[in-house]
């Protein structure tokens, strides 16, 4: 059956995996042997994508379940002459939600702590000129945990341009129910269909087509599944994570049902029946 608790846990150990898009190795290695132990095959692609297969009834017209293991991030674009790091963006997200950001960056051989500010002359009373900061990335910059004072001191830690910058998750599990905190997009999605996984191998429920599960690691920065999308799938659903607009009226306790994006509607007899 579905255990509530396990797939909480099992988000919450997602959470505590680092994974912006172009650095997923550990979240796809634990990915993995959470199949592995549930008794799932999986083959992985050369550029890290999983894909998992659940043996069915039938072997035509399979079916395929997508998900995505990467997050948003950030990476060293320049090392500013006072120590500070300017940083570029890795996936699509605003600025504004980056002051005041933990995070943790990965130099080549080891990591480092700091936290993302707008770039601001701080005043000793009364930090004048912070509220007039235009909101971009050229006006965010990375403060180390460091003591670090000039360019020179951080590359004598082995900081690059390009090393990767992770943000921190700082997961809380509410009495009521809710559970809040960064990259919930698409980790909450990646512990409901693991357990679901768990559940028809458990429970010995079969499927009544070949059905493919697969782990995407590019898509926070417009990446497709590529080849991992096998000629024989003729139904493919993605579980992912949507902010929900104020005219959908979907609350946050049920699954929203999308029945088309930007791109134009999604399949009609899909949709019909997922309905």
């Amino acid at each position: 059956m579905i255990d509530d608790n396990r797939i909480i846990t099992t988000l919450l150990d997602l959470l505590a995996i680092p994974s912006p898009c172009g650095l997923t190795d550990e979240v796809v290695h634990y990915v993995g042997k959470v199949l592995a132990e549930i008794g799932v095959d999986y083959e992985m692609t050369r550029r890290g994508t999983i894909r998992a297969r659940l043996p069915g009834l039938s072997g035509e017209q399979a079916r395929a379940v997508v998900t995505h293991v990467d997050t948003i991030g950030a990476m060293v674009r320049y090392i500013r002459d006072d120590g500070r790091l300017m940083v570029a963006p890795i996936g699509h997200w605003s600025s504004r939600f980056a002051e005041g950001a933990r995070v943790t960056l990965f130099s080549e051989s080891r990591s480092f702590r700091g936290c993302l500010i707008p770039t601001v002359d701080w005043g000793v009373s009364r930090d004048q000129g912070v509220e007039q900061v235009p909101i971009d990335w050229d006006h965010i910059e990375l403060r180390l945990e460091e003591a670090v004072f000039n360019g020179d001191q951080v590359r004598q830690l082995g900081i690059e341009i390009g090393d990767f910058i992770a943000l921190e998750s700082n997961p809380e599990v509410l009495e009521n129910g809710y559970i809040i905190g960064r990259n919930l997009d698409n980790k909450a999605g990646i512990a409901s269909v693991l357990e679901l996984l768990r559940h028809l191998v458990e429970s010995e429920i079969p499927v009544t087509h070949d059905t493919y599960v697969i782990f995407t690691v590019n898509e926070t920065t417009g990446g497709g599944m590529g080849s991992a999308i096998l000629p024989e799938v003729s139904e493919l659903l993605t579980v992912d994570f949507e902010s929900v607009k104020p005219t959908e009226k979907s609350p946050f306790k049920r699954v929203t049902l999308a029945s088309g994006d930007a791109s134009g509607p999604y399949d009609y007899h899909l949709t019909e029946h997922l309905r």
